[in-house]
């Protein structure tokens, strides 16, 4: 009776276990699907790290509703290439990464995964080929130069990976925001909204470290009224590893 009751007790405990973990594993997957070949390799994504098409229940709420069924070629070609500037920065943060260490700037390719997917989103949402590429390769010749330049720079130290990544942030504002001029539609002004409240997250974060390190920054793209804003700026933070302050621990953090 004795054996008998420590067997039930131990597949109690068990069969709790197995529910416990399956309902995490089906949470967790509701909001991260892995990658296919065309943004990496398998759910690792790219260079070994593990990444997710994670996203935004909320975005995908946004992606998902009030939408046309059609949109303008500039659209078309505002949401092609808003998808290769987000592609871009999860590329050049992930090499940072590699570089300089994923405790600092290279964990915020994650969320750049995050904002890629967002706008995969309504690539499929208006039926647009979403790009087969591999990573570091752009179909935009502007795309491709700009994110050699900024690699090539990056690459020369700490400091010059956050003086690249802040550039990154300050093109993305800057094109983000001219881009919302040209659609009405309120389920890509959402995701365009997302995006930007996201630059701005990590252009503080990156400033942040920059001045913590001893480093200083001038504006290249915007101006310093807008810059200035963007760091005075507090809308776009949500769950990421860490928080602010170079990696020093903290809770889940998205950007």
């Amino acid at each position: 009776m004795k054996n008998f009751s420590l067997r039930s007790a131990v597949l109690g405990a068990s069969i709790a276990a197995l529910i416990l973990i399956t309902g995490y594993t089906f949470a967790y997957h509701g909001f991260a699907r892995p990658y296919g070949a065309a943004n990496g390799s398998g759910i690792y994504g790219f260079r070994g790290q593990a990444y997710g098409r994670m996203q935004s229940p909320i975005q995908k709420f946004a992606a998902d509703s009030s939408a046309t069924t059609s949109v303008s070629d500039q659209v078309r070609g505002d949401l092609l290439f808003i998808y290769e500037e987000e592609k871009m920065a999860r590329d050049l943060y992930a090499s940072f990464g590699e570089k300089w260490g994923w405790q600092t700037i290279g964990r915020v390719s994650m969320s750049e995964s995050m904002h890629l997917n967002s706008v995969m989103n309504l690539l499929h949402t208006y039926g647009i080929p979403e790009p087969v590429l591999p990573t570091g390769s752009y179909q935009s010749a502007a795309i491709s130069e700009l994110a050699k330049r900024l690699l090539n720079e990056g690459i020369a130290s700490e400091d010059a990976a956050l003086h690249s990544a802040l550039y990154v942030e300050e093109y993305d504002i800057a094109d983000l925001t001219k881009r919302m001029n040209d659609t009405a539609d309120p389920s890509i002004l959402s995701t365009y909204q997302y995006l930007l409240n996201g630059s701005n997250a990590h252009l503080r974060y990156f400033y942040s470290l920059l001045v913590e390190n001893g480093g200083t920054y001038t504006p290249q793209v915007l101006s310093q009224q807008a810059f200035d804003a963007a760091l005075a700026s507090q809308g776009g933070v949500g769950p990421m590893m860490g928080g602010y302050g170079g990696g020093r621990g903290g809770m889940m953090r998205w950007y």
